[in-house]
């Protein structure tokens, strides 16, 4: 959340400033921490948003597959039962609810820094802004231009 906020040209107060430079490092970002860039394979923002969103999803649909391969499992020894599957669903929901809580500010924050484009002064510049030519440009990588093909099609993960 704090990273969301943070993101805007805001003064924002000095006990804000503080919380944030307390909180600010503690982050579930794994697609940062082992970056496959190090290993020479080009990941731009997009491969990140979309391993992001990706592994997000996969980290809250793999307990529940494994409780329902459980319990497939059991039914077919003949061991299962409605209130045991009944209890599973619950303790799920609850860590679903968790994984949730914890995924969520740093998958938002990649979904609204999509949105954070800056506008450079070019020459040969497509757009236009106050007579001056230019492009805009995702401000969490530059090598990516904003409102282009690739950028709309991307608007639907983000």
């Amino acid at each position: 959340m704090v990273q969301v906020l943070l993101m805007f040209d805001v003064s924002w107060p000095k006990s804000f400033d503080k919380l944030a430079s307390v909180f600010g490092g503690i982050n579930f970002d794994a697609v940062s921490l082992a970056s496959p860039s190090c290993m020479g394979i080009r990941f731009d923002y997009y491969r990140r948003l979309v391993s992001m969103v990706g592994a997000t999803v996969a980290l809250i649909a793999l307990p529940w597959l494994c409780d329902w391969c459980y319990y497939r499992w059991q039914r077919r020894r003949g061991n299962a039962s409605a209130a045991a599957w009944h209890t599973s669903v619950g303790h799920r929901l609850r860590d679903t609810s968790l994984l949730v809580l914890l995924t969520h500010p740093t998958v938002s924050g990649y979904a609204f820094n999509f949105f954070n484009c800056k506008f450079v002064e070019e020459p040969s510049g497509s757009q236009a802004l106050n007579g001056r030519s230019g492009t805009y440009y995702m401000a969490s990588d530059y090598s990516l231009k904003c409102f282009d093909a690739t950028y709309n099609g991307m608007a639907v993960p983000a």
